[in-house]
């Protein structure tokens, strides 16, 4: 009946490893909403790390920490294989308002060491980050923390998705261009417990499970995993029923995410 669904289940917090880093202001934000909800809406998207049980955490990063920092044990997570059709990793990049381009590219040669330093380069309002070596992978993952740092507090930045889409408006804006990542590079970053910047890496999932509104009490239960997962199932099963499940193919804007 539901074998074309989206593999949903509540799993042990545990067993999550993040590949990204967190944004504070958006934890603190949902924090707040799971507080007063009494829903969990859109879970977040998992895969399997080799035979080891446990998933690295694709797009959720903070909806997991949120779920940790409120002393959950378990969440529920929608889990795929990195390697389905149709999944696609891309990357964003950062414009970054109130610095030029320039100065900003001067920061960054002072903070990193000279052959990392070469890795970076400056093309007008543009600063590219070469791909990624396999030699200096973990290197150069830390150079990419330290520079997102310089300016994640200090200024206000957006996400964009094409570098090509970048036009300038005055001069105190900068475009980093980040490097593309493969499923191997975000599965050993996870591996060694590291982490890439938040909001660079994004997951396009096709089939993704949103609106699953499971109620909060079932995650808070004291049950043990066995329980909650027939509880999921049995709320999936209802929605079925119900003709309550709708599969939508077309890409959509969300205006309060």
């Amino acid at each position: 009946m539901t074998k074309n669904l989206p593999n949903l289940k509540i799993v042990s917090l545990s067993n999550l490893v993040l590949h990204e880093d967190v944004d504070p202001n958006r934890v603190k934000r949902l924090a707040a909403k799971i507080k007063k909800d009494d829903i969990f809406t859109n879970p977040p998207v998992v895969a399997p790390i080799s035979k080891s049980g446990k998933f690295v955490v694709l797009d959720g990063a903070n909806r997991t920490t949120v779920f940790r920092q409120l002393g959950f044990k378990d969440i529920l997570v929608q889990v795929i294989d990195y390697q389905q059709p149709g999944l696609e990793l891309k990357t964003w990049n950062h414009l970054v308002a109130g610095i030029k381009a320039r100065d900003f590219f001067s920061q960054i040669k002072k903070m990193v060491s000279k052959p990392m330093a070469k890795k970076f380069k400056l093309r007008g309002n543009k600063i590219v980050c070469r791909p990624i070596k396999k030699k200096d992978f973990f290197t150069q993952i830390e150079a990419l923390n330290k520079i997102v740092d310089l300016y994640a507090k200090r200024y206000k930045f957006y996400r964009l998705d094409n570098a090509s889409d970048f036009s300038v408006n005055g001069e105190n804006k900068t475009l980093i261009v980040f490097p593309k990542f493969t499923p191997q590079d975000i599965i050993l970053v996870a591996e060694k417990n590291l982490k890439v910047p938040s909001g660079i890496t994004r997951h396009l999932v096709s089939g993704r499970a949103l609106r699953i509104d499971l109620p909060i009490v079932i995650l808070k239960s004291s049950k043990g995993l066995t329980w909650k997962n027939q509880q999921l199932q049995n709320l999936i099963k209802k929605r079925f029923e119900e003709n309550k499940i709708r599969h939508y193919q077309e890409p959509i804007f969300i205006f309060n995410d």
